[in-house]
């Protein structure tokens, strides 16, 4: 999954800044490993010229059995 991001690409999750994708790759294994049966549904939303809009919905578990839901949007430049 990682590959599908550039090398120079940046994030913002929540209060975090992401840059690089080294960075991505370990935001990601640290994410899932807390974040079990993951499930993500994405939806395009908006688009023109080189950018895009996506909605998002995931939901997760912890090692507890207690399940979140998150929503959002994702702005994406290519």
């Amino acid at each position: 999954m990682a590959l599908a991001y550039t090398v120079d690409s940046r994030w913002r999750n929540r209060a975090e800044f992401i840059q690089g994708r080294p960075a991505i790759i370990e935001f990601l294994m640290r994410k899932w490993r807390k974040e079990l049966d993951y499930r993500l549904i994405k939806e395009l939303w908006a688009f023109e010229a080189s950018r895009i809009a996506v909605r998002f919905a995931y939901e997760w578990r912890d090692d507890s059995g207690n399940w979140f839901r998150s929503y959002g949007n994702e702005n994406w430049e290519f």
